[in-house]
């Protein structure tokens, strides 16, 4: 693990929406976002430099191209059979940017009740709130990020995994990455109550192999909540991250 190869100078992250809980072997769908010019401006006309792999970030998955019109900045690739985490937001990977790729690497696909995939197209490092995925120091009894919002708002939140996920000492396919994310989840807790209703888990995204962006809603104005997000690696650990989440509403009369 981790980059697929050093030819390919681009990759994005695919969020895949395992959350209701399909069996292991997924087929999916992924349409490329028209608006998402960086892609379109990077990849070859043919199509011969997009490419799927599955969460170790090296590994290709059979796909095909169901469609594809580069000119019209239009195309939908499909896989199957690709091994997920049920109940979870899952990852994989597009590479693009080799502009000497002459092998056309996809090939035909059967598919069955395909879940989406879905790339994100916001720039989570000018997002905010963004909490800095760390261990909590010894003693502390309450999570040291802390953020707020109103009982009737909804708000993302971001989470920056790059220090928590190991690297290479030494390069292999001209990049230092080691570890990657398989799935994440995402929950919030009153004490030890779960909040189901304050969490849209179908909107989790994964962006750049390191962010998870996380919708939040409701809750009751003056309780302090726990969102606590759950990652499993490819290199199989378990890591959790909580913050301290501040519902309040303000008086304006």
């Amino acid at each position: 693990m981790s980059w697929y190869d050093p030819a390919w100078k681009f990759r994005a992250s695919v969020s895949l929406d395992n959350t209701a809980g399909s069996a292991s072997a997924t087929d999916w769908s992924l349409t490329i976002p028209e608006s998402w010019d960086h892609f379109w401006d990077n990849t070859l006309a043919n199509g011969y430099d997009a490419v799927i792999t599955d969460q170790s970030g090296r590994t290709k998955l059979a796909f095909e191209r169901q469609t594809w019109t580069h000119a019209n900045q239009a195309g939908v690739l499909r896989t199957n059979d690709h091994s997920l985490s049920t109940t979870n937001m899952c990852h994989a990977f597009l590479y693009y940017g080799n502009s000497s790729a002459s092998v056309d690497p996809v090939g035909s696909v059967s598919i069955s009740s395909a879940i989406t995939g879905e790339i994100e197209l916001a720039n989570p490092r000018s997002a905010r709130p963004m909490i800095i995925c760390r261990p909590e120091r010894p003693g502390r009894t309450a999570p040291t990020p802390q953020i707020s919002k109103a009982s009737t708002e909804t708000i993302h939140v971001w989470w920056d995994l790059a220090g928590a996920l190991q690297g290479r000492r030494t390069e292999s396919n001209a990049h230092r990455l080691l570890e990657e994310i398989r799935n994440v989840k995402i929950t919030v807790y009153d004490g030890a109550s779960q909040q189901a209703a304050m969490v849209s888990a179908t909107k989790t995204r994964i962006v750049n192999g390191r962010f998870v962006k996380t919708q939040l809603t409701a809750g009751s104005s003056g309780t302090d909540y726990t969102p606590r997000l759950t990652v499993e690696t490819t290199e199989n650990r378990i890591l959790d991250f909580r913050a301290l989440l501040q519902v309040r509403d303000v008086n304006e009369d």
